[in-house]
């Protein structure tokens, strides 16, 4: 669990891990420097149950993503899940998940196996505001090709549950300026050497609040339209993270992997006429008109106004 000024709803959260119906699990949780009350909280918790281990003291993130990989490389369980600060688990996750994982390995032996779940939408005091975060957003869960991972993320960490095979492809990790979030980067590892599971179930209340990093979003064209400049940098942003992933996995990827990766990454320099052709080679495309539309557009803008990032 990263934790970073989460005195609000940490309780809540911590509570309903102690309270799945699977009890053989260890938690491993860290602060990022908070100056609210969570350091007490958790070290109140950790001097209660001998299972609640205080890890990373005294380190400095700066940002969710880095908080999680760096609990992710201290990891040495066989099997690891995510956790935030603000959500409540339902009391079978974690048995639900683990389930599904050992039906997964049974297939495939040694394989790098991601496992995530839907989720339930809520406010901040538990409200339902959607009973499907995927339906909510208009997200396909489903795709777990490699291809579509470079350029899409839907896996949600505070869902996911790893296997040691792919958290020890995780800890080649070396720099991680330009990766976007862990459970994309954890997403694009599994997808590329692995398999990822979906459970179409909830698992966990998603909750929505004003601190959130990331959180659920309706599908609107105003929303669309509204983030377009953010989307631009967004995008730049997922090309730095497939020059990062190439740089640490390229030897280990087929020529195929390394033609999509490549297809993708030469987009940040493309011409408006190449875009299309790229995105093709890359085959990084969505489910839906609107995000095909919206990924054409994008890259055609950036091909027009550069790859640097406004400000």
């Amino acid at each position: 669990m990263a934790v970073y000024n989460g005195s609000l709803y940490l309780k809540e959260q911590i509570e309903s891990i102690i309270n799945q119906d699977y009890k053989n699990w260890q938690l491993l949780i860290s602060d990022d420097n908070s100056n609210d009350d969570s350091v007490q909280i958790i070290n109140r918790y950790a001097a209660k149950d001998n299972r609640i281990k205080v890890v990373l003291k005294d380190s400095a993130f700066g940002n969710a993503g880095t908080h999680f990989l760096s609990l992710l490389k201290i990891t040495t369980s066989k099997y690891v899940m995510c956790s935030d600060q603000d959500d409540v688990w339902d009391s079978n996750k974690i048995t639900t998940c683990l389930s599904a994982m050992i039906q997964e390995e049974a297939m495939s032996p040694d394989t790098p196996i991601l496992i995530h779940t839907d989720l339930r939408v809520v406010d901040s005091k538990l409200n339902r505001i959607a009973d499907s975060f995927y339906k909510y957003s208009g997200i396909n869960p489903n795709t777990s090709t490699f291809e579509f991972h470079i350029a899409t993320a839907n896996v949600t960490g505070c869902t996911m549950l790893i296997n040691d095979s792919l958290r020890d492809l995780i800890k080649l990790t070396n720099d991680d300026r330009y990766i976007c979030m862990h459970d994309w980067w954890c997403s694009l590892i599994a997808s590329a050497f692995g398999r990822i599971g979906f459970i179409d179930n909830q698992t966990i209340c998603y909750r929505q609040h004003e601190n959130n990093t990331l959180g659920a979003q309706e599908k609107s064209l105003w929303n669309s339209i509204h983030q377009i400049k953010k989307l631009k940098a967004d995008t730049i942003k997922t090309i730095e993270q497939a020059e990062s992933f190439k740089e640490v996995y390229g030897s280990m990827l087929s020529k195929k992997q390394i033609t999509h990766l490549d297809s993708y990454i030469q987009l940040k320099s493309c011409n408006t006429i190449q875009v299309p052709i790229n995105l093709n080679k890359a085959r990084v495309w969505r489910h839906d008109l609107r995000g095909n539309l919206g990924l054409l557009v994008t890259f055609i803008l950036i091909s027009v106004t550069g790859s640097e990032i406004d400000s």
